[in-house]
């Protein structure tokens, strides 16, 4: 008797659920629960602003992952504008050594180097510095990562 009841409200809940929608709905999607805040515009993989250049550490707007704004600043930043503002002939992120993003206001070069730029295969990948270790988003990235697939 009690399995038939059982059997009863299961089959009531999911006549129920049916017209309401799916448990999936109900409970919350794991991956995007519907209460979730949105991916801020700096890390969302689209390009918010139009500019061509997408997220952190690439797009001068982002400041940093939880920027949720990719709107450029006027002037661009030192990192983002065209110039060899430091003088050492290279021009802006990633390829300055002193620029850790597009965003980054001063391309003066650190001392030490950052390990993206400092001749040494830091995290041992057999790989040295941007743009050849894919550890690095460029050569002023302060830290050399492993990367695993």
């Amino acid at each position: 008797m009690r399995t038939g009841l059982l059997l009863l409200a299961l089959a009531a809940a999911c006549q129920i659920d049916s017209q309401v929608g799916s448990n999936r709905i109900a409970i919350g999607d794991a991956a995007s629960p519907p209460d979730a805040e949105p991916i801020p515009a700096c890390r969302d993989r689209e390009d918010n602003d139009g500019d061509q250049r997408v997220d952190h550490p690439f797009d001068p707007g982002c400041a940093d992952l939880s920027d949720r704004d990719e709107q450029d600043p006027t002037p661009l930043p030192a990192c983002a504008n065209q110039d060899d503002d430091d003088g050492d002939d290279l021009v802006d992120f990633p390829l300055e050594p002193g620029c850790e993003s597009a965003a980054d206001p001063d391309e003066t070069d650190p001392v030490p180097a950052a390990q993206c730029a400092d001749g040494d295969d830091n995290d041992q990948s057999g790989e040295v510095d941007y743009p050849d270790d894919p550890g690095c988003d460029g050569a002023g990235d302060p830290t050399e990562t492993t990367v695993t697939s």
